[in-house]
C-alpha cells in the first residue's frame, strides 16, 4: 500500500478512491432500475472500494481499532433506535 501511494501520490490516489466509489454508486443504480441483470458489478465495484479504503485509513492515518470503536457505537445506537437488545 505504501509503495502505491509513494509510486503514484497521494493526490492521484485521492483521486481513485473517490471514482471507485463513484463506480460503485453507478453499479448499484443500473441494478436497482433493471438495467444490470445480476449483482456481478456491484460485486466488483464493493472488491474495488475495500481495496481502495485502505488507501483512505493509510493517508489520513486512521487506526483500525478507532474505526472497530465507531462501529461498535453506531450499531450500539442503531438498535437502540430499533428497540432491539
Amino acid at each position: 500500500m505504501k509503495k502505491v501511494l509513494k509510486h503514484y501520490g497521494k493526490n492521484l490516489q485521492l483521486f481513485v478512491i473517490m471514482e471507485e466509489m463513484s463506480e460503485l454508486i453507478k453499479a448499484i443504480s443500473k441494478y436497482e432500475r433493471g438495467i444490470a441483470c445480476d449483482n456481478k458489478d456491484i460485486t466488483e465495484e464493493l472488491a474495488d472500494v475495500l481495496l481502495v479504503m485502505k488507501y483512505v485509513k493509510l493517508i489520513y492515518n486512521i487506526n483500525s481499532k478507532d474505526i472497530k470503536r465507531i462501529k461498535k457505537e453506531k450499531k450500539k445506537r442503531l438498535k437502540e433506535r430499533m428497540k432491539i437488545t
